[in-house]
């Protein structure tokens, strides 16, 4: 599922990342976002073309290196337009309630324009909202989580306020990779100590939500560096044929040198995420339980494979919480092929 790695190469490409090496060199090439073990597939760039220009947006022009690259970047002005949906915040901790059915979901997102690439251009690209840029995430109440069938639950673990935001991999201009710097995310909010909000994600969509203790992390050229929850929900690929994935990274906090928080995904939804994968986790120390801590720039295959989640499927809930303890003792033994969930810290 990992998209994180391919944003190492944006910051490269401006003289912030000294080490662009050659595996995390491929991922640009051919993208990551549901790169699974059995059933998922690597969602690729429709065309034999490699990425020769990326976007991104312009957060402090005297910032950027004067010297060229082996990648043309062409900076574009940021559009400061984010949307903030209406939200709750909920002590309660179970999930009864809030997890619907096959058949029942009645919660509706935006509608206008359809997209004009092909199919396998828009599965690339990912869902980001018919007429209007990122309407295809919102904040629902918990009582009306039931009627979605992709919700992630955002929880503060911490004794402190969460500053944080939900992206798009794809951002407002149409170029991939460029949907997570300032002023390009979908949703800004805050978490109180304890508080939790429902993220509703429409079929297609590819993101992720970030956070910060106090404030927003982002690197010296605007990009959101917390510890990311990186999710995709009802695949639009036709190999992935609707199947969803997720996990946690702390690649692009590591390799920019912004400080890291622990982060646990797991499922509230167990009996449709294969295998044993029910949590991915980035430790406070840096070490990974089935997730992308520092060193795996290069590697796929960890977080959760989410199966019968194609849309009006089978409901999908995942629970995200930025501020949590433990240690690598803490995950399971668990070996899947030559990968096993125990990270170290590279």
């Amino acid at each position: 599922m990992k998209f994180s790695a391919s944003t190492v190469l944006l910051a490269a490409a401006l003289g912030v990342s000294a080490h662009p090496h050659g595996a995390v060199h491929n991922h640009v090439h051919r993208d990551t976002n549901l790169e699974v073990r059995d059933q998922f597939v690597k969602n690729v760039k429709p065309t034999t073309t490699v990425f020769q220009t990326v976007t991104v947006p312009a957060v402090n022009a005297a910032a950027v290196p004067s010297s060229s690259s082996s990648a043309a970047v062409a900076i574009a002005a940021a559009t400061t337009s984010s949307s903030q949906a209406a939200a709750t915040t909920s002590a309660s901790s179970g999930s009864s309630g809030t997890i619907g059915s096959s058949g029942s979901y009645t919660g509706t997102f935006c509608t206008g324009a359809s997209k004009r690439g092909t199919v396998a251009e828009n599965a690339f690209a990912g869902n980001t909202g018919s007429g209007t840029y990122g309407c295809n995430l919102k904040f629902v109440e918990e009582s009306a989580a039931k009627n979605y069938q992709y919700i992630s639950v955002l929880e503060n673990a911490a004794s402190e306020k969460q500053v944080c935001a939900c992206f798009l991999k794809t951002g407002p201009t149409g170029e991939a990779f460029t949907g997570f710097w300032k002023g390009k995310q979908v949703l800004d909010f805050e978490l109180a100590p304890g508080a939790k909000k429902y993220l509703a994600v429409q079929d297609g969509s590819i993101g992720g939500c970030s956070c910060g203790v106090g404030s927003l992390p982002l690197t010296a050229l605007g990009q959101i560096s917390g510890v990311w929850y990186e999710w995709e929900f009802g695949s639009w690929s036709d190999k992935n044929k609707g199947f969803s994935g997720a996990d946690a990274s702390s690649l692009v906090p590591e390799d920019n040198g912004n400080p890291i928080q622990g982060m646990t995904i797991t499922s509230e939804t167990p009996e449709y995420v294969s295998g044993s994968e029910k949590k991915s986790i980035i430790y406070p120390n840096g070490d990974g339980c089935n997730a992308f801590p520092k060193g795996t720039n290069g590697e796929d295959g960890y977080g959760f494979n989410i199966a019968n989640s194609q849309k009006g499927g089978d409901a999908i809930r995942l629970h995200a919480k930025w501020g949590t303890t433990g240690t690598l003792a803490d995950c399971p033994n668990v070996v899947e092929g030559p990968k096993s969930w125990r990270q170290t810290r590279a």
